[in-house]
């Protein structure tokens, strides 16, 4: 089983971390009905339209 050489503290541990966050997606606006789309594709509720 591995077992640490040496503690690791909370600050080097969170150093590392910091790089992990989540970040938002950039969503852009449907051109049909000006809604904001994502990434997944969705159907435009406005005209029934596929958009990607």
């Amino acid at each position: 089983m591995a077992v640490p050489q040496n503690k690791i503290t909370k600050s080097r541990r969170n150093m590392r971390r910091a790089h992990d966050a989540l970040v938002a997606g950039n969503p852009a606006e449907c051109p049909n009905c000006g809604e904001l789309k994502t990434a997944a594709p969705r159907v435009c509720v406005l005209r029934s339209l596929r958009r990607a």
